[in-house]
């Protein structure tokens, strides 16, 4: 199997809990989605069927916990938005800043808290009934250093040496 296919769990809407492998390139665009499971049989399953998709690090004993709101920003950039499911479920998450990634079948979107076990999660657009943007957040911008000419000065500094030799002439 080349190393291109990640380890997947598809949570259908029939609450069946399906583990196998898949290219995740392809994914957004692919109906059905085909995987190999993890008894090494090659299955089809359609993007109506699909309620969401894990991409994991290993297969857990059992479906991944994690929170599925958050009421903190993110830090990472992206577009952060509110998922609404057909059954009403909520579940937040983090868009990448290009649109153009966000087209196909479905949307791929960061989890609203990294807890190691899950790296990315796959939405269909068939399952959802709302997607609301909460925020937008960019990325850092990094400001240049003023120069020292462009700086107010608040207090006097240490005479300078040019300033030394003036005052001692004025002086004598």
């Amino acid at each position: 199997m080349p190393s291109t296919h990640k380890k997947i769990m598809i949570r259908k809407h029939d609450r069946q809990l399906v583990r196998g492998f898949i290219e995740p390139d392809g994914l957004a665009e692919m109906d059905p989605i085909e995987l190999l499971d993890i008894q090494g049989q090659w299955l089809k399953i359609p993007q109506s069927d699909v309620r969401l998709a894990y991409f994991v690090r290993d297969f857990p004993a059992q479906e991944p916990a994690w929170r599925r709101r958050t009421g903190v920003r993110p830090r990472q950039p992206g577009l952060w938005v509110r998922l609404r499911f057909l059954d009403q479920a909520v579940l937040d998450g983090l868009l990448p800043n290009n649109l153009l990634a966000v087209s196909g079948f479905g949307l791929h979107l960061l989890p609203p808290e990294a807890n190691g076990e899950i790296q990315r999660i796959y939405v269909p657009r068939s399952a959802l009934q709302e997607c609301l943007v909460l925020g937008v957040v960019g990325a850092r911008q990094v400001r240049p250093a003023l120069s020292g000419r462009e700086q107010i000065q608040l207090f006097p500094g240490p005479p300078t040496p040019a300033a030394a030799a003036h005052e001692s002439t004025d002086g004598s």
